[in-house]
């Protein structure tokens, strides 16, 4: 929020401190009483029942029986001695909870430093009941230094409210009030007191906190309340696309790290591997959580580039099948692309075999299909000399990177088929390895976790979750993907050259850019960014557990975003692009008069989009309830 403050015809400013310089990321200045319980409860100190309230009655009791504001030590001297309780480690933890949950206000912060950097005098003043020598360590942890006195109405004993505060500070420091500005968030006593005195004032207005409320399951509405509270904050400052990016993707990527670090730690895994491409960010949000505390790397991988170097170790037919992932709707030509070999390198095996490169069949279909199994068994030769030389490259990679003993891997899911090519590698190697996978979504009918046959967690959807996320994020799965990636092309595969082994790529699909399609790579660059400034926002406060974010709070904004669109979601991703057999958008719908006289093309067009609801959204332009729409529209669909 930007604030027009001409501050270069006064000699003298001074800031209030909280929601003006500092702001709470509770919503309420209260509800650090209820963080307090949560710590306390958690660590078992011993607190009295109703904690909140008491402590608000101690505070109230104490400045009523003394007629002037209270300390902190005075209030816990007397909450202590009526409720039981230690008054110094009381006072202590509540001191932590602050200095946790209090960030600066970046817009005034800025102008802050405007002052100093103009040589005006700068005064903070505060109605706190917190003493000055904390006072001055909280701005200092929140970037704020530099001023000539702070002035605090415990140590006064008098208040902004009544005016006599600044009474003070005008003696104190011998200033003009005409000129003076205080700038100020309360109505009283930072607007009408300091105007009594002739004091010019600038009010902060509050912006409201924006709620991200979806179908799930937001148990602890405090928890739900600050996470969306420090997205505003952190977004305050930044341009639309990094601001939804904070709002949607930096929730989920703190949740997903705070998960697996607690995963991490209860295995005694210290080594982990993020897998390209959706590692990168997944990695730096990780990091800049814990950084330090675990050994991470990022290597190249990809279902191709590891799934094909292990066909030759299982190359019948039905192995193919189970340990090589296929589309749900699998081409000759991209059955052959997964299982290593260049379409246009078999054209008399696909003409024998009775089929076309384009013919297409159902995977579900695929084990019974004696076209396919002809085709594969006309180029199984083939398959397995090309698998032992990417194998003999893959192996070269995976021994410089250190991959072996107990490690994890993370990578965005979904069947753990690589993770399973990683494990027959590694032991055909002789290479001790205990892999465990993290991953944001599990397919929950994976046979391969069915089957125990590889150790994978999920934090969204899997098959230890009883929700439906998966169908919610399958509603717009081509955003979901796209918002994760690095800026490079998919590893295509590895090979030897001069004795130095190196990745091959494909070309990033994004690169080609012409007029009349978006920029991308901005878009996810920009939306990135302001998700990785939300994780360094939030990150102390999530290594402390004072902000906890489950995975049915992580998942709830990008929920909002896919299934009930906005102006800002819907225009930032739709006019994405997918590559298929020619190039589309995700959600470009043609004008509604076209369809109305041609509903075979609407047709057409909606199935081929990726994110329906958007691109019901983009056609009809009205307010309209488009997730029933989309998911009725489904239903019938399936009948």
């Amino acid at each position: 929020m930007k604030h027009n403050i001409d501050i270069n015809k006064y000699e003298c400013i001074s800031f209030d401190i909280f929601d003006t310089l500092i702001k709470r990321v509770v919503p309420d200045p209260h509800d650090v009483f209820s963080l307090m319980q949560q710590y306390c409860n958690k660590r078992k100190i011993p607190l009295p029942d109703d904690f909140k309230n008491k402590r608000l009655m101690a505070e109230r009791t104490v400045n009523t029986q003394s007629r002037r504001p209270s300390t902190i030590q005075e209030i816990y001297d007397y909450f202590c001695a009526n409720y039981g309780g230690d008054a110094r480690k009381l006072e202590a933890i509540e001191k932590w909870i602050e200095l946790n949950v209090c960030k600066p206000n970046p817009d005034i912060v800025a102008i802050f430093y405007e002052c100093i950097q103009k040589d005006k005098k700068v005064y903070i003043i505060s109605d706190m009941y917190l003493d000055a020598v904390f006072l001055e360590k909280m701005l200092e942890n929140c970037g704020i230094s530099g001023y000539d006195k702070l002035f605090v109405s415990c140590e006064y004993r008098v208040t902004k409210t009544t005016v006599k505060l600044f009474e003070v500070v005008l003696d104190d420091v011998k200033g003009t009030p005409s000129k003076w500005l205080h700038i100020g968030d309360n109505p009283k006593g930072d607007i009408s007191s300091p105007k009594k005195l002739g004091i010019n004032t600038y009010q902060i207005e509050q912006k409201k906190s924006c709620k991200y409320l979806v179908k799930a399951e937001v148990n602890d509405w405090l928890d739900f309340v600050m996470m969306n509270r420090c997205a505003d904050i952190v977004g305050e400052s930044m341009r639309e696309n990094e601001s939804m990016g904070a709002k949607v993707l930096g929730p989920l990527l703190t949740g997903f790290s705070k998960w697996m670090a607690t995963q991490l730690k209860s295995l005694g895994i210290h080594k982990v591997f993020f897998l390209s491409r959706d590692g990168f960010t997944m990695k730096r949000a990780f990091e800049a959580i814990y950084s330090g505390e675990f050994e991470t790397a990022y290597i190249y991988a990809s279902r191709r580039s590891w799934t094909v170097p292990a066909i030759w170790m299982e190359p019948e037919y039905e192995d193919i099948l189970k340990n090589v992932s296929m589309f749900p709707q699998t081409s000759v030509y991209s059955f052959l692309m997964r299982i290593g070999i260049l379409p246009e390198k078999c054209k008399k095996e696909i003409r024998l075999s009775g089929l076309d490169v384009n013919t297409v069949i159902d995977k579900t279909l695929l084990p019974k299909s004696k076209e396919f199994k002809a085709l594969y068994s006309l180029v199984k030769d083939k398959v397995i000399i090309n698998s032992k030389e990417e194998y003999k490259a893959l192996t070269e990679y995976l021994k410089s990177e250190g991959v072996e003993g107990k490690v994890a891997i993370v990578d965005i899911g979904y069947n753990g088929t690589m993770q399973k090519a990683l494990q027959i590698i590694l032991s055909s190697m002789g290479i001790r390895n205990e892999i465990h996978g993290f991953y944001m979504g599990l397919n929950p009918k994976s046979k391969l976790i069915m089957n125990h046959e590889i150790n994978a967690y999920s934090f969204l959807y899997g098959p230890n979750h009883k929700n439906k996320y998966q169908d919610n994020i399958n509603a717009f799965i081509s955003v979901f993907e796209s918002i994760f990636l690095a800026q490079h092309g998919s590893t295509y595969r590895f090979k030897m050259g001069d004795g130095i082994v190196e990745a091959e790529f494909y070309e990033y699909e994004y690169v080609a850019q012409k007029e009349r399609y978006v920029d991308e790579i901005q878009i996810i660059t920009s939306f990135q960014h302001g998700a990785l400034k939300y994780v360094e926002y939030v990150s102390e406060m999530v290594r402390n557990e004072l902000l906890v974010i489950n995975n049915h709070l992580a998942i709830n904004n990008l929920l909002c975003m896919g299934l009930r669109p906005e102006k800002v979601g819907v225009g930032l991703f739709s006019d994405f692009r997918m590559f298929d057999t020619r190039v589309s958008h995700i959600a470009h719908p043609d004008p509604l008069i076209r369809y109305l006289l041609n509903p075979k093309k609407f047709k057409k067009d909606f199935s081929a989009s990726t994110w329906k609801i958007a691109f019901l959204y983009r056609l009809l332009r009205i307010p309209l309830p488009y997730e029933q729409i989309y998911y009725t529209l489904k239903r019938i669909a399936k009948t």
